[in-house]
């Protein structure tokens, strides 16, 4: 469900936190990188192929026979994935946890992450439709649904762990079906081979991508869970909570970005705009990230139990991670305009064998925050291919040295904020320093990134949307 379930999971926060265990909660994050895992294979990334050729005309096959075609192919792949796993439910629990009395949150699990992966599909169609209204208005009554149905299992119910699945289960479920309503219209009783053999020759190659994503994004947590055990999947857990706050406006900006960033590949001026929108990207996200790092610890006093407190120091890797993992939408244009996308495949597995090195060595040393510094690295490690690669391959040409500076200027910014505890002195004034740091730091990332061409843009879209919004309660 995206951002608006992370928004949630975060309210949740308090009292799950006081309700289960730090282990507890490690189980209810190994579980949904299980969840994760089946929904990277299921879909066969057979939405980017809806994102792809939605409006394409010339390709020998109808939008309603695309969209009709994958839809019951998908559902097909999804069925015989449950199936499987239902089946070896108890074997792949004792696996992932140790535990053969766990196996009803694999099934929970699976069909969850069925009725997510099917309804990819429809859900796409909404964002390539632009009916942004309906398609916030699932997620939204679906996460409602989930926080309800999940206070209603662990507190009415007393089901414990059980109750948080089942709730995921119910609001993937509606999702699935008020999404399949949605795009009725588009949906007819024809297989088109072509349309199928077309989008699996699209998506097909990013499946090695995908899941070394997935990899490089779960890797940490699996790390964990070996090398430290639940403890520590559930800190690394409570800091990814944090970090997602800061995840949510991202998860925004990608789903804005993604078919505006596709419809204007031969607009004029789109060089412009892919080069301008990775800067602008960069430093506002990279200022929010400081600001929320610093504000992590307070954050955790008022959200968590004091036994989660020490989740505070992944925070500012964690967001690091995620802003260039985010950037990878502006980054790799490049690819999409000239349909090379076996090299995002490429970045993901360079950054895969980098994360495994780097977090076992980090994990080993200086235990669970070096999860997280080993992801953030290596999501700067792929990012900086993709960034070459599309620079070779096409005519864009990114505002490099502002984008170095802006980098290195929140690596040192995350540095500062990790090693405050480790330096505090009671000093008031000494321990203030970092903070310091930091407000230099922000200052500076403004001064880089933000021009004159975004304050009067911004300046505009305010003047008109104020005189809109007039405009409408004059009419009302």
């Amino acid at each position: 469900m995206g951002g608006i379930s992370r928004f949630v999971g975060l309210l949740l926060l308090p009292l799950f936190t006081r309700v289960f265990s730090v282990d507890d909660y490690g189980i209810i994050d190994i579980y949904s990188v299980f969840t994760n895992l089946i929904i990277v294979t299921a879909t066969l990334r057979l939405s980017t192929s809806i994102s792809r050729y939605f409006s394409e005309t010339d390709r020998g096959f109808s939008r309603k026979e695309l969209c009709s075609t994958l839809l019951f192919f998908n559902i097909c792949v999804n069925i015989i994935i449950f199936s499987f796993l239902f089946l070896l439910s108890e074997n792949i629990s004792y696996l992932i946890t140790g535990r053969t009395n766990a196996a009803d949150f694999v099934v929970l699990s699976a069909l969850s992450a069925s009725f997510q992966s099917i309804s990819k599909i429809p859900m796409m169609v909404l964002r390539r439709q632009r009916r942004i209204i309906t398609f916030s208005s699932l997620q939204i009554f679906a996460s409602v649904l989930y926080a309800s149905m999940s206070l209603l299992f662990i507190f009415i119910f007393d089901l414990g762990l059980k109750g948080i699945f089942s709730a995921m289960v119910i609001s993937n479920g509606v999702i699935l079906v008020g999404s399949l309503f949605s795009i009725r219209k588009l949906l007819i009783p024809r297989i088109s081979k072509n349309a199928m053999i077309t989008s699996l020759r699209y998506s097909l190659p990013l499946m090695p991508g995908k899941y070394f994503m997935w990899f490089n994004a779960q890797l940490n947590r699996i790390m964990l869970l070996y090398m430290i055990g639940l403890s520590g999947v559930g800190l690394f857990a409570i800091g990814s909570r944090i970090a997602s706050i800061l995840q949510l406006f991202l998860t925004v900006f990608q789903r804005a970005w993604n078919p505006f960033s596709v419809e204007i590949i031969n607009a004029k001026g789109s060089n412009f705009i892919y080069k301008k929108t990775l800067t602008y990207y960069l430093g506002i996200t990279s200022i929010a990230g400081i600001i929320l790092s610093l504000l992590t610890p307070l954050l955790l006093m008022i959200l968590t139990s004091e036994e989660f407190y020490t989740g505070q120091t992944v925070v500012p890797w964690l967001i690091g991670a995620f802003i260039i993992s985010g950037s990878s939408r502006i980054l790799n244009i490049g690819t999409v305009i000239k349909e090379e996308m076996a090299y995002n495949s490429k970045a993901e597995i360079i950054t895969f064998s980098a994360n495994l090195i780097i977090s076992y060595l980090l994990i080993s040393t200086i235990g669970f925050k070096g999860a997280a510094i080993g992801m953030f690295f290596s999501q700067l490690l792929s990012k900086s291919y993709i960034w070459y690669i599309t620079q070779k391959i096409s005519d864009i040409l990114f505002e490099n040295n502002k984008v170095f500076y802006i980098l290195s200027i929140y690596l040192f910014c995350s540095l500062v904020i990790s090693i405050q505890p480790l330096l505090s002195t009671g000093n008031i004034f000494i321990d203030k320093i970092p903070l310091l740091f930091c407000i230099m730091g922000i200052i500076s990332i403004y001064k880089i990134s933000i021009d004159t061409l975004l304050k009067e843009g911004l300046g505009r879209l305010y003047v008109e949307s104020k005189k809109e919004l007039k405009n409408k309660l004059f009419r009302s």
